[in-house]
């Protein structure tokens, strides 16, 4: 590293958390975890280039995603994109910032949980699609509904998700009361983002595009809260009986965060 650091009391983003993030929530993800880790070995100057690159790739991303035209999408399968430029990111990270990782772990230090790189890649997955459907209804008058109560929705259904991702990063830290204590409260938000999609489809003339996406968000906050209904039952019982079952509904969750 170029900067001593306590590896004890930091903790550094894994290339593999780096990438998951990327894949979920593009370039402007990776670049949130990388920029943490350079300011962990006091390079500030890398850690703002690092941001600044995020945001630019993400614009640019956005202005050729647009540029195109739809046919071409149509052809390209949904995973390519997210695959193209989560592997060149990961070779980026790797060259800038493997080392250090590299030295951290060897060093015993800590790693944020793959939870956390999850929460923020699925985090900046629905800002991005807010900014996506927001220009497009912009730009486009042919929709006749009320936008403005969708991206409402939309922007509660974030919060909630922030905040209840959020307890998967307190592993470690809180006893099982606190963490039971975070799961409830967590499927709280859930269940409130599953009202949340039924008011969604309640708008009148919600284009058909955005009705498959209200219906995969749905099915996702289904899913989230049966897994943090089994968290709960696994810390209370104090138990591993239903770790099949929460890796498995883990996997139908990701796949859904693909589709979208």
């Amino acid at each position: 590293m170029n900067q001593e650091t306590n590896s004890e009391y930091v903790k550094f983003y894994s290339l593999e958390s780096i990438s998951l993030a990327t894949f979920l929530g593009g370039p402007i993800a990776a670049a949130i975890l990388m920029r943490r880790n350079f300011l962990n070995v006091n390079e500030d100057k890398k850690a703002l280039n690092t941001l600044f690159i995020g945001i630019l790739s993400t614009l640019l991303l956005f202005v050729g995603i647009f540029s195109l035209p739809e046919s071409f999408w149509d052809k390209i399968p949904n995973f390519i994109l997210p695959g193209i430029y989560t592997g060149i990111i990961f070779m980026i990270a790797e060259r800038t910032q493997g080392q250090m990782i590299k030295e951290h772990k060897e060093s015993k230090g800590s790693f944020f949980s793959a939870w956390k790189a999850t929460g923020i890649g699925l985090l900046f997955t629905l800002i991005m699609l807010v900014g996506i459907f927001g220009y497009v209804f912009a730009f486009d008058t042919e929709f006749d509904f009320d936008a403005h109560l969708y991206d409402n929705k939309i922007e509660q259904f974030i919060q909630n998700e922030e905040v209840s991702v959020a307890v998967f990063n307190k592993f470690g830290y809180l006893d099982d009361e606190g963490l039971l204590k975070e799961f409830r409260s967590g499927k709280i938000l859930w269940e409130e983002n599953f009202e949340i999609t039924r008011e969604m489809e309640a708008i009148d003339n919600l284009p058909m595009e955005l009705v498959e996406i209200v219906e995969k968000l749905q099915i996702y906050s289904s899913l989230r809260i049966e897994f943090y209904e089994l968290f709960i039952k696994a810390i209370s019982e104090q138990t591993d009986e239903y770790a099949y079952r929460i890796d498995r509904i883990s996997n139908e969750i990701n796949q859904i965060l693909e589709e979208l």
